[in-house]
């Protein structure tokens, strides 16, 4: 069974992009907007979803309070993805994985590997 990834980015194209390169890397993707449909598609998912990524800035609520509502509820591993400098220090803060952004597709793949064996997955 792949391992899935919910992917959250307010941005149309990358998010687009994200999700054909990380499906072609034989991952599922749930792919969400916003904060609000990522906990909502979140709730309504049956199987485990097992890394969260997400753009910092997002609209209403941001990826930070999202990630800690899903890591709190589900003990997922979190890529926090952002341009903006202080992002590295949030992540640090909260023992997340960090993507500067603009990344590449081997940064990103290598990342979500790490935070896959990292152990702080729902089946550890």
């Amino acid at each position: 069974m792949p391992k899935t990834i919910l992917v959250v980015e307010n941005e149309p194209l990358l998010l687009k992009f994200l999700s054909r390169i990380l499906t072609k890397a034989g991952y599922r993707v749930l792919a969400a907007s916003t904060a609000e449909e990522a906990l909502r598609i979140e709730a309504n998912f049956e199987g485990e979803i097992d890394v969260l990524l997400t753009a910092l800035t997002l609209p209403r609520l941001s990826g930070t309070g999202l990630a800690e509502k899903l890591e709190w509820k589900r003990g997922l591993p979190v890529m926090l993805a952002s341009s903006l400098t202080e992002a590295s220090t949030i992540a640090d803060n909260h023992n997340w994985h960090y993507l500067d952004k603009p990344f590449d597709i081997s940064t990103c793949l290598a990342t979500i590997k790490t935070a896959l064996d990292d152990g702080k997955g729902p089946s550890s």
